[in-house]
């Protein structure tokens, strides 16, 4: 017996602690307990990483925009005091009251094609914008003498966790870099992003998994049909033969071209009972509404391992989102493996 309590003391002091319990940090709080679970707030802030980051640019832009104000303010009360005058007085002296010559007026009445009639307002907003041109001026001489210095960040784009749970892919599930595709099959600049999305996924074979959302533009009727057709391929495994098909004739796509890959896919017909019909509404809406959280408001839009990039920005900086992503250090690893 006393053997016996000797080995379930040793048990005892062998077997591992329990985990102690997660605790709250002040970088990470948790936000909620499921039983055991905790979800921290950089959870529920990744799902909404884009919608978080605008709201933040916006803020930024109030802050910079009263930044500046301060800065020009302190710049002429700082000049008006070694003067020994007041800031009026000495914009005054600097900025040329004086209104515009006739000869400005005509010439800018004959450029914007105005009649006569617009002479008085044209004056005045001629003389307007010459002051504002001059203070500026002489603002940014005051900031170049001073050496002014401005040390407010713009807030860091963000790292969005895309859901891309259901969507259709292509390319190594376990790829280094997954680029996600929120675009229109009817909007041209969709196709020219799937273009350039090719382009990388043929120059590093097995290292990019392209994922595709939908994204459609307002009031697009046939687009919203067209995506409709490219999930009812997808069922069928047919999906990148639509994609691809559809974006070929982007900005040029009729009805008849969707009918005409309905039967050639063998793709059922477009249900005409309301209740079906009504499905697939809600089953796209959905999508549409993954798009938002995402922060895509209209198309086309990628995620470069969850960087933002949208079309405007251009193809080399595409490019060069997709080198970054592949030579980053949690990368070049992945690929060693």
């Amino acid at each position: 017996m006393r053997y016996v309590l000797v080995l379930l003391l040793l048990v005892a002091c062998t077997r591992p602690a329990p985990p102690p319990p997660p605790v709250d940090r002040g970088d990470d709080p948790i936000v909620a307990r499921v039983g055991d679970e905790v979800i921290r707030r950089s959870e529920a802030e990744r799902r909404v990483a884009m919608e978080i980051f605008r709201r933040r640019v916006d803020i930024h832009s109030l802050v910079s925009r009263e930044v500046d104000a301060l800065v020009e303010r302190r710049l002429l009360e700082r000049e008006a005091e070694r003067r020994g005058t007041t800031v009026d007085a000495m914009l005054d002296a600097e900025v040329d009251t004086t209104p515009v010559a006739e000869a400005e007026v005509d010439a800018y009445l004959a450029e914007h094609d105005l009649a006569e009639d617009k002479r008085p307002r044209a004056r005045n907003y001629l003389d307007g914008r010459r002051r504002i041109e001059q203070r500026l001026a002489f603002v940014a001489k005051l900031r170049e003498r001073a050496g002014v210095e401005v040390t407010l960040a713009p807030p860091e784009m963000p790292r969005v966790d895309v859901d891309i749970e259901g969507a259709p892919s292509r390319g190594p599930n376990d790829a280094p870099v997954t680029i996600v595709h929120f675009g229109a099959f009817t909007d041209p600049r969709s196709a020219e992003l799937a273009g350039w999305i090719a382009e990388v996924r043929e120059r590093h074979p097995q290292k990019i998994r392209e994922v595709f959302r939908h994204a459609l533009k307002p009031r697009d009727e046939l687009g919203l049909q067209a995506a409709l057709l490219a999930r009812d391929a997808q069922k069928k495994d047919r999906f990148w033969s639509v994609y691809d098909a559809l974006f070929r004739k982007a900005g040029a796509l009729r009805q008849s071209d969707l009918q005409a890959l309905r039967a050639e896919l063998e793709l059922d017909a477009e249900p005409t009972d309301p209740s079906a019909a009504s499905t697939r509404i809600v089953a796209l809406r959905e999508e549409l509404e993954i798009a938002q959280k995402s922060g895509v408001h209209a198309p086309p839009v990628a995620f470069v391992n969850g960087l933002w990039f949208q079309h405007s920005f251009g193809e080399p900086r595409f490019e060069s989102l997709v080198r970054d992503a592949l030579s980053s250090p949690t990368v070049r690893e992945s690929l060693r493996k």
